[in-house]
């Protein structure tokens, strides 16, 4: 599977299924070729994966891989206030 097996926009999109079906795939395969994908593009998943095309669907994502890395950011805190406590 490559980039282009992943179709562009949310009304396109498809499911893990479909996917593996059309490309002739296992579930092993098709992990570790959208984990290669992801390396260096974005795939987005709504019900199916695809490939954004609007800027709000970017900005969501932004603001979601923000909201992670600020929560990331306060167990870390926490993390190392606990262990000093030890």
């Amino acid at each position: 599977m490559t980039i282009e097996n992943i179709p562009i926009g949310n009304k396109h999109k498809k499911s893990r299924k479909e996917l593996m079906s059309e490309l002739k795939i296992d579930e092993d395969t098709f992990k570790k070729d959208l984990a290669k994908i992801k390396e260096k593009n974005i795939v987005l998943f709504d019900g199916g994966y695809y490939r954004p095309t609007e800027i709000k669907e970017y900005d969501s994502l932004i603001n979601k891989l923000k909201n992670i890395e600020g929560n990331a950011k306060k167990s870390i805190k926490i993390a190392l206030k606990e262990r000093e406590e030890l």
